[in-house]
């Protein structure tokens, strides 16, 4: 194929090839910049149209809408993208250009515009489907921060998802560019077929493959631009339906194992390299290839090299060369989107459970003094720790009951802002959870969501925290640094940081130490000293001598029932019920 295309340029300057809009092969003039301006045009405006409308429809989709819809939506985009290019190029013929005829009061409304609404149409669903699924990919963690921080869900869609999900997006628009750009057959049906330059969006042009589909039948044979085949008549439209059939499952056998290997070997296997980085791009460059190529592709292997003819295997085979790339790319970034969480998950057979407060709770948590949650996992700590700033509202189907009062106010009393209050109660999790922006962004992230915006101010801020979370004077020189690239005890800070840079009366601290070695545990402790002194902070521990050293005030649940409440070193040194004796000494946890 190679081989039988370069002959082309034999006769032909590239020169008058790619910067000549005189296309007249009878008269041998080639200037096909008139095909690769329309194909640009097309293609840019195709994604003006489709991108916006597919990632708000993925917002939708991840984060707006119950799980009953939600489930029923997706496999209605999933079969929208299964529908056949002609289907869209009717509908368009016989709908929409008639449409755009009557709106417009042209003769003509076969153009640019007609046919990058029906690829607009077309792309809609595999955009969509895609950024959905990057969206829904982003940690949970990276949204309770910022709800933590006080963002309301816009703010936290935009500046904390959005951002996430980027590369998986940014996937899925470069997917859907390869369709607009490789379509053939609906915007043969819809864009006029004119060899001429659109002075308008309404005026008949022509692309790339709708050039190659109108005159590849009607050139003549080994002319200089068509160094083509000569093939036997034959076949009919009898067994169309069976062999379509049979092509399609062919061609997925060949397909499906080869592109997911391939897709799992990438993002499991591969050494990060330069080398992998071109096979990437190499991949990217081959879903943009029109599916004519393809086509072309399978003849000249099929029948002109190995010489076998018209066959169903080669149609198969050329079908599978068409969808490798697509697959491979999508089971890539399908397998890079699962959560580490799942994955140890899967390693450790383990599962986890909605834990629940069961009986009444009443305690009363001193200011400007450090209060530790400890009990055995699953007897309700964390639970109530994010009923203090309303985390728990995220969780569907929560229900609370009684009062939660702060400063005297009934946090669940229907009329509190619960952003405002997030903002007066910061919270840091177990996991370490920076966003994935710089050390600055990530402590400016609060402060800008409530309406700091100048950079001087910011700074300010910015500084202060780091230094009130003991991490200036190891950041300082780096601010513009991902957040990611810092170890475990210097991310765990720098939420502390973020937290703090809203100016939180409360703190609440939730095992934030658990996942830290020994080292950052004691700076996170000596921190909390520190802290003390300027806020009110609510810990939960299963580090019985972290609370021991820590705290002021200890409360020890079991089974979402408070068992005790007392000062710490009393608790430690007299427990009143045996119950936390046996679980202070060991006896169960």
């Amino acid at each position: 194929m190679l081989r039988t295309g370069v002959l082309t340029f034999a006769d032909v300057s590239l020169t008058e090839f790619f910067f000549s809009t005189n296309w007249d092969p009878e008269n041998e003039h080639y200037g096909a910049l008139i095909f690769i301006l329309g194909t640009l045009a097309l293609t840019g405006l195709t994604m003006l149209f489709a991108v916006p409308i597919s990632v708000i429809i993925a917002v939708f989709l991840a984060e707006m809408t119950p799980k009953w819809l939600r489930q029923t939506l997706r496999p209605v985009l999933d079969l929208l993208v299964g529908i056949p290019s002609v289907v869209y190029g009717f509908l368009g013929l016989t709908i929409l250009i008639p449409w755009l005829r009557d709106i417009s009061g042209h003769d003509l409304a076969d153009g640019l515009l007609a046919a990058s609404i029906v690829l607009t149409i077309m792309v809609l669903p595999t955009i969509s489907r895609i950024s959905d699924d990057a969206i829904s990919a982003v940690p949970n963690k990276y949204r309770d921060a910022a709800y933590a921080l006080g963002a309301n869900r816009f703010q936290t869609v935009i500046r904390v998802v959005l951002p996430a999900a980027r590369s998986g997006i940014m996937y899925a628009v470069i997917l859907g560019m390869t369709r607009a750009i490789g379509e053939t057959m609906a915007v043969v049906m819809v864009i006029g077929n004119t060899a001429q330059l659109a002075n308008s969006l309404f005026t008949p042009t022509a692309v790339l493959t709708s050039n190659i589909v109108m005159q590849i039948s009607s050139v003549e044979f080994d002319s200089t631009w068509n160094h083509g085949l000569e093939i036997e008549e034959g076949g009919g439209i009898g067994p169309a339906l069976f062999n379509s059939f049979y092509v399609l499952i062919l061609s997925l056998l060949i397909s499906i194992p080869i592109g997911m290997a391939a897709g799992i070997y990438l993002a499991e296997f591969a050494p990060n390299n330069k080398l992998m980085e071109i096979v990437r791009i190499c991949v990217e460059g081959l879903s943009s290839v029109p599916s004519i190529i393809f086509g072309l592709f399978g003849i000249a292997l099929f029948v002109e090299y190995f010489e076998i003819g018209l066959t169903i295997l080669g149609a198969a085979v050329s079908l599978a060369f068409l969808n490798l790339p697509v697959l491979t790319r999508v089971t890539e970034e399908s397998i890079k989107a699962v959560p580490v969480e799942l994955r140890n998950g899967s390693f450790a057979l383990g599962s986890t459970h909605l834990q629940t407060i069961r009986h009444d709770v009443s305690i009363e948590i001193p200011e400007r003094a450090i209060t530790a949650f400890i009990g055995p996992s699953g007897c309700g700590k964390s639970t109530l720790l994010r009923t203090l700033n309303r985390m728990n509202d995220r969780i569907p189907g929560t229900r609370i009951e009684g009062k939660v009062a702060v400063g005297g106010t009934d946090i669940y009393n229907g009329e509190v802002h619960v952003e405002s209050l997030r903002k007066k109660i910061g919270m840091v999790f177990q996991q370490p959870n920076p966003f994935p922006k710089s050390i600055y962004e990530n402590v400016a992230f609060g402060p800008k969501q409530h309406g700091i915006h100048g950079k001087k101010k910011l700074d300010e801020i910015v500084e202060q925290s780091l230094r009130s979370a003991v991490l200036w004077d190891e950041v300082k020189d780096n601010l513009k640094r991902s957040a990611l690239s810092l170890s475990g005890g210097q991310q765990q800070r720098l939420c502390i940081a973020r937290a703090l840079a809203v100016e939180p009366d409360i703190l609440l601290m939730d095992e934030a130490t658990a996942s830290l070695d020994p080292v950052s545990t004691f700076k996170i402790e000596e921190l909390t000293h520190e802290l003390k002194e300027r806020y009110t902070i609510v810990m939960v521990t299963h580090n019985m001598q972290q609370a021991a050293r820590v705290s002021q005030q200890t409360v020890f649940f079991l089974n979402g029932e408070v068992v005790e409440y007392s000062a710490t070193q009393d608790m430690f040194a007299e427990p009143v019920d045996s119950r936390t004796q046996d679980y202070i000494s060991g006896r169960f946890g």
